[in-house]
């Protein structure tokens, strides 16, 4: 089990920054020019962090979610963002003419252990539609899917299967590390696809893709729905979202 954990929190820092060697074995991923038949590629964005003290600049995904104020924030992975206060670029999914708009934002909650931040993005008005967040946990079987930066194309869209959610944690509980729960799945996962949201057939978020699994490489490790709704509560200090278990 120490060795299994070993290779889940390596698998975390993976999956994300652009000049990395992609994983070879990625199947089932397409590039969409027509959206309308899925809403969620208007609740993604591809989010980038220039590097200090260099021209790099990493690159992941994201997604949008609303607070009461109908203000738009941008949740991804932690170590995309690294520290609250990092500044971000995020840019939609192009436009029928093919072309994005920037819009800036910042960093205002992030959590290492669980590997998750969340973005204010500014400015927005209308372009985004915020995500919809199931209310029923996801089971072994389901069909979902992520969009993301898959080697810097965005959006790219993968699907997989739900094939568990306790292998990550048991490993964690028996290093003695609070983690929150984990959603594991056969989305195949590869440079850029860090922070995209993981969802089902009927559109909704029931987590985040975080990094591949070192160990069965064309399986992924997110953050579980019940993970992810618990920093948001935490952070907008409210219980905007429940699950029913």
């Amino acid at each position: 089990m120490k060795i299994l954990f070993t290779i889940i929190l390596f698998s975390f820092i993976s999956a994300c920054i652009h000049y990395h060697t992609h994983n070879s074995g990625v199947t089932n991923i397409s590039q969409h020019n027509n959206y309308s038949n899925d809403p969620v590629y208007k609740s993604v964005v591809q989010v980038f962090i220039k590097e200090k003290d260099s021209n790099l600049v990493a690159t992941g995904a994201g997604f949008v979610i609303r607070n009461i104020n109908n203000n738009s924030y941008i949740v991804t992975v932690q170590h995309l963002c690294r520290i609250r206060g990092q500044v971000v670029t995020v840019m939609p999914v192009p436009d029928n003419n093919n072309l994005r708009k920037e819009y800036d934002g910042k960093a205002v909650y992030t959590n290492r252990k669980d590997d998750i931040c969340v973005i204010r993005a500014y400015h927005t008005g209308k372009q985004f539609l915020p995500i919809k967040i199931t209310t029923e946990l996801p089971k072994v079987g389901d069909k979902v899917y992520t969009i993301g930066a898959a080697v810097r194309i965005f959006p790219t869209k993968t699907d997989g299967y739900v094939i568990g959610d306790d292998l990550a944690t048991a490993a964690a509980l028996n290093m003695k590390i609070k983690t929150g729960k984990k959603l594991l799945s056969s989305i195949a996962v590869t440079t850029g696809n860090s922070g995209g949201p993981i969802y089902n057939k009927k559109y909704q978020l029931v987590g985040m893709l975080q990094g591949s699994h070192k160990e069965f490489e064309h399986s992924s490790i997110g953050a579980h729905i019940e993970t992810i709704v618990n920093h948001l509560n935490k952070y907008f200090k409210k219980k905007l979202y429940k699950i029913t278990k």
